[in-house]
């Protein structure tokens, strides 16, 4: 592939937006004059493919046009970038790799994703007061979406039989297949206690065990939705001043091994299931204070530098 071949793929999607989509002229113009900056500078550069277009790449271009243009136009040239990946990732032009690339830019920024301390995972979990079900079953699943960096849908879609107390592992399944998570045994007495509670759930209420890890109070499987909320509740009641997620706990405990630990970022991305290098630890300046922390210090990745 050579610039020409760049140049005709933004002409494509041109013509896409022209013909296909109906677009006004006006509108068309305006894509046609963002794009044409695009290319410019990817010319300039010596680019050739899309797949050389990577994030420092892309954030070198957002922060030129920063110097050039208002806010209002730097937000429109990142649209319309996006719109033209959109485009070639549907036609198959580039691959999903290069897709996902544009996706975390923001107002000609980077955005990364939010992280912990680690004394901040350690006031979240503190913050859980209840030793009723609820309060056994939110604190092992703090320390879970923690320990074994869970996504909010692998929260929900886990099963008892997924956990090998045994091994230490989290038998996490996706349309991706399934893959192995190692969590610390200190989180173990927490998952039994939670299941004898599960288990008086389901008795008091009659219901039939679907199998699903992490119930309701009624016995019924625990939704997204759910997750979010709680996780939400309880970094308000630590009283921590971030915009904290499900993924804010995942995002954490990979930052915390690789930056506090030896990890490595393949054993990162094998391990927690990431399809590229976690934007955080590209950016992320965390303080070693505290890693002390239980769940981090005797995770089966964590091995003291």
């Amino acid at each position: 592939m050579n610039k020409n071949t760049l140049r005709k793929n933004v002409s494509l999607f041109l013509e896409y937006l022209s013909s296909d989509k109906k677009i006004a002229v006006n509108t068309v113009y305006a894509y046609t004059n963002d794009l044409t900056k695009f290319l410019h500078f990817l010319e300039k550069n010596g680019t050739t493919k899309w797949s050389e277009v990577d994030n420092k790449f892309i954030e070198s271009y957002f922060n030129k046009l920063k110097k050039d243009m208002s806010g209002a136009s730097v937000k429109r040239n990142i649209a319309s970038l996006k719109k033209l990946y959109k485009y070639l990732y549907a036609r198959k032009l580039i691959e999903k790799r290069d897709f996902r690339k544009i996706g975390c830019f923001k107002n000609g920024v980077q955005s990364c994703p939010e992280v912990l301390t680690v004394r901040e995972v350690k006031l979240m979990t503190d913050a859980v007061k209840n030793r009723g079900f609820l309060g056994v079953r939110d604190k092992a699943m703090l320390l879970f979406l923690y320990s074994a960096g869970a996504k909010a849908s692998e929260v929900c879609m886990a099963k008892v039989n997924d956990l090998d107390f045994k091994n230490h592992l989290f038998i996490c399944r996706n349309y991706n297949g399934k893959r192995k998570i190692p969590f610390c045994k200190e989180l173990i007495p927490f998952l039994k206690d939670y299941l004898k509670a599960r288990e008086r759930i389901l008795v008091k209420f009659g219901e039939k065990d679907s199998g699903y890890l992490f119930l309701n109070r009624s016995g019924d499987k625990l939704t997204r939705q759910s997750v979010y909320l709680l996780v939400k509740k309880y970094a308000e009641e630590a009283n921590i001043n971030k915009k904290v997620t499900p993924h804010t706990l995942r995002h954490s405990i990979t930052s915390h091994l690789f930056f506090f630990g030896n990890a490595e970022l393949d054993e990162v991305k094998r391990i927690f299931g990431y399809t590229t290098i976690p934007l955080v630890l590209k950016h992320a300046m965390l303080s070693e204070a505290d890693t002390d922390f239980v769940y981090l210090k005797n995770h089966p990745v964590f091995k003291r530098r």
